[in-house]
């Protein structure tokens, strides 16, 4: 799959989605630019896909986890080894994403040809949807303090400079992440990859979207009901196919967040708006009888903010 001497390291977490990560893994086998290698952190999988992936896939590097370290936690592994090994690129792919043959040369492309840029991802679609656009990039609103995703695009420029990227496709140059580091452990997943975008773009343009490089994801897979547990399985039946934890990861490291970044002037808008989002979403968690969910939001908010992210 690979070359000896490769520059870029291409980093997979994988959490029970074997059958995902070998789809992706065979999607990247047929892309035009082949100097790079494959690293497949697995956190802790029920069954360990080790013999079934190097049977398949010999020339990938896997490091095996004996606990799961969240999102951020195994792509930070993944990010340990790539440096440690001194490669000039690092991306940050999602297990359920299946590439385009020639999505990696304009990732490559752009960040050579500027220097400013530090971090850039490609345009992102559905994978049942082919013609619809998940991820064009994100916008930060800070007087709603939340993060959003851009869903649309209206320009034929090379590269759009973005506020976040998404950690679906997180393509970075090495020295930044030596700099910076790679995401926060403590936000386990959700969040994290508006953290290390607000880390890396303090100026507003070391980020943007390459639209001529193209992937497709089938979107949440590693929180639905078919790769999760037993009991979060029974969980997810009863109460939706979204695992509640998602619910607590996102409450608390959205006010984590805030209270990080938020600057002082757009507070009174920020609380407001997080008070009316959640108390909808507790309502609606109490009238559909989902009560592992409202539990799960409710902590969230609690050590959102009783704690801090750091």
């Amino acid at each position: 799959m690979s070359k000896p001497q490769s520059n870029i390291a291409i980093i997979l977490v994988n959490w029970n989605g074997i059958a995902d990560t070998m789809d992706c893994l065979h999607s990247l086998q047929k892309i035009e630019q082949q100097n790079f290698d494959c690293i497949i952190v697995d956190n802790a999988s029920v069954i360990n896909p080790a013999s079934e992936l190097l049977n398949a896939f010999p020339d990938i590097i896997l490091l095996r986890q004996e606990q799961n370290l969240g999102f951020a936690g195994g792509n930070n592994k993944g990010i340990e080894y790539a440096m440690a090994n001194n490669y000039e690129y690092i991306l940050l792919l999602n297990n359920d994403t299946i590439v385009d043959p020639g999505f990696l040369n304009p990732l490559v492309d752009c960040l050579n040809n500027n220097p400013l840029l530090s971090a850039v991802q490609p345009l992102i679609y559905f994978h049942n949807q082919p013609n619809t656009i998940w991820s064009a990039g994100g916008i930060w609103n800070k007087w709603l303090g939340d993060s959003f995703t851009i869903k649309h695009l209206n320009t034929k420029e090379t590269f759009i400079n973005r506020d976040w990227l998404t950690g679906c496709a997180f393509f970075v140059r090495a020295a930044t992440l030596k700099q910076l580091g790679g995401f926060n452990n403590k936000l386990f997943a959700y969040y994290e990859d508006v953290d290390l975008s607000f880390r890396i773009n303090t100026k507003h343009n070391a980020l943007a979207l390459v639209p001529t490089s193209i992937i497709y994801h089938k979107v949440s897979a590693s929180v639905n009901a078919s790769s999760i547990t037993k009991n979060e399985k029974q969980i997810s039946n009863k109460e939706g196919k979204l695992n509640p934890l998602v619910h607590y990861w996102n409450a608390r490291n959205r006010i984590w967040l805030i209270k990080k970044y938020q600057p002082w002037f757009t507070l009174p808008t920020t609380i407001l708006s997080v008070f009316i989002y959640y108390s909808f979403v507790c309502i609606y968690f109490i009238v559909r009888g989902r009560f592992n969910k409202l539990k799960a939001v409710l902590k969230g908010i609690w050590e959102g903010c009783t704690q801090t992210m750091d």
